[in-house]
């Protein structure tokens, strides 16, 4: 599959498509044309051409396996979108892209990130149906978002390589990419006290959440109190509190 076959199914120019598939900073002017095409590749299976590649860098060419490697959502579904962990999918997308790999799905399931759901939902039964889903392509699973410990273990019992990429650490359950959610939320607190800031609120999720802990540790630090009334635990969303 060329991506000159994919640029003729989306309407668009080769050179549109090789942007959107190389280069995850790219801005596409046409709304949820990114989604289109990663859609279109994913559905035709299309991996590089890694002959063109070595002769254009000027190495020999070497048999090599193609991975397929699936991607989980547990923060966001197909509905609403959320710059943070949209932006990471964009690089995920184009890593596995440079790297001769095929994505083979993307999953938005943000019920894997809500605790209460995963206990009144069959975990086995919906991790079956995505194992199978994929047929044969699962090399690996790629977790954008916190997972529920339980449903992490299952996922790792079912896939051979698992990686998440988060906020949070998995406490070694799988292999992880971690951005420090605990510092960041100190630093802005840290800035907004530095502002002559005191009344300082947080907006976000609580249980099990590194930025909460951060934003707690450094008002205490501070000797500011927490007020009651500024902490809105929320979900994952943009709609109106």
């Amino acid at each position: 599959m060329s991506i000159k076959k994919i640029a003729e199914k989306a309407g668009v120019s080769i050179s549109t498509v090789s942007r959107i598939l190389n280069r995850p900073d790219y801005k596409c002017s046409v709304p949820g044309l990114r989604e289109k095409v990663w859609s279109i590749a994913m559905e035709m299976n299309y991996v590089p051409n890694e002959a063109a590649r070595n002769l254009k860098k000027g190495t020999q060419a070497k048999e090599s396996k193609i991975w397929y490697i699936n991607v989980l959502m547990t923060r966001t579904d197909e509905s609403r979108t959320d710059p943070f962990f949209t932006e990471l999918l964009r690089v995920v997308e184009s890593e596995i892209h440079e790297h001769n790999c095929i994505l083979s799905k993307v999953w938005y399931m943000p019920l894997f990130s809500d605790d209460r759901k995963c206990r009144r939902e069959n975990l086995d039964q919906i991790i079956q149906r995505m194992y199978t889903e994929t047929e044969e392509n699962k090399d690996g699973l790629i977790i954008i978002g916190r997972c529920n410990p339980l449903a992490l273990k299952k996922l790792n019992q079912k896939y051979r390589s698992v990686v998440s990429v988060n906020r949070n650490s998995t406490n070694y359950e799988v292999d992880e990419v971690l951005c420090d959610g605990k510092k960041i939320a100190q630093m802005a607190v840290e800035h907004l006290i530095s502002l002559g800031h005191r009344n300082i609120g947080y907006v976000g999720g609580c249980r099990n959440e590194d930025r909460y802990v951060g934003y707690l540790d450094t008002l205490k630090k501070n000797n500011l109190d927490v007020i009651p009334e500024y902490v809105v635990e929320t979900d994952q969303t943009e709609r109106r509190l």
